[in-house]
């Protein structure tokens, strides 16, 4: 399957002209307009009157009903459906992927989605995020892309993922029944991939990300004002993004650190701790 046969679908809300712009913008810069279209977002407060007693708010059940919409799509195309929210960035290792999506698959078996970026289980385990820097960094290093098992490190998002047309009706069917389970649609979706009701994988490194729109969520709104922790987590989310500027992220990290209010001294020394762990210094004991 090449990238002619792909077909991708972005999630826009018919109020947000300006990331729409940026969408197509951007498809069109990479030289894919011609097989990516717009996908009407459900507005979650409309949506309301037909779902009463949901204990969404109207943005995380107009998400679900977005993405069941996309999925519904998926499964009546024969061949895979890549899906997107509209905070995406492509990277530039991107369209030269999903061109050759069929040779990066071949030799993983069977799978059902295919995340290609995501956030990120394990952030408070320090060995397991330093296994995971090591491995983005000699990947990068190599050039070389690696599909691994998204099940020990998805924790959530559902920013960008490629649907396998061969598994889009059973993909569709097990997110509809999520619906009435009261979890977000992507915890729903990462129950699913623990239960390994679903075989899902991730690129490495990430080969799309998400653009500052992020941090103005339709669904949490000002991230950088309501959860600064989101924001850092996005930060170092988005720094394991093929040919990502890493020098350019870590002083944004820091200029927002800066305006911080200063840690207590044990807290600094473990942070400092924590620094040694990540570093090449580090002797197990």
């Amino acid at each position: 399957m090449t990238g002619a046969t792909l077909r991708g679908l972005y999630i826009n809300l018919a109020r947000s002209p300006e990331r729409r712009e940026r969408c197509r913008q951007q498809l069109a810069d990479h030289g894919l307009d011609h097989c990516y279209q717009r996908l009407d977002a459900v507005d979650g407060q409309a949506a309301r009157v037909d779902h009463p007693g949901t204990p969404f708010t109207p943005g995380k059940l107009g998400c679900w009903l977005s993405h069941l919409a996309a999925l519904k799509a998926a499964s009546e195309h024969p061949g895979h459906t890549h899906i997107l929210e509209d905070d995406f960035q492509l990277t530039a290792r991107f369209p030269a992927f999903i061109a050759a999506l069929d040779q990066h698959t071949a030799e993983v078996g069977h799978w059902d989605i295919l995340f290609t970026d995501i956030d990120l289980a394990g952030m408070f385990n320090v060995a397991t995020m330093k296994t995971l820097v090591a491995r983005v960094n000699a990947l990068s290093a190599a050039g070389r892309l690696a599909l691994d098992d998204a099940k020990p490190l998805y924790a959530a998002g559902n920013s960008s993922y490629i649907v396998n047309g061969a598994s889009a009706p059973r993909v569709y069917q097990l997110m509809r029944e999520g619906l009435a389970s009261n979890l977000p649609n992507d915890l729903w979706l990462r129950k699913l991939i623990r239960e390994e009701k679903l075989r899902a994988l991730v690129t490495l490194p990430f080969i799309t990300t998400v653009n500052a729109s992020f941090s103005d969520s339709t669904i949490l709104g000002n991230i950088g004002n309501s959860n600064p922790s989101i924001l850092f987590a996005t930060l170092f989310r988005r720094s394991l993004a093929a040919d990502a500027d890493t020098g350019a992220l870590l002083a944004t990290f820091k200029q927002h650190l800066g305006k911080m209010p200063p840690i207590n001294d044990r807290g600094m020394i473990y942070a400092h701790l924590v620094a040694h762990f990540m570093s090449d210094d580090f002797k197990t004991y």
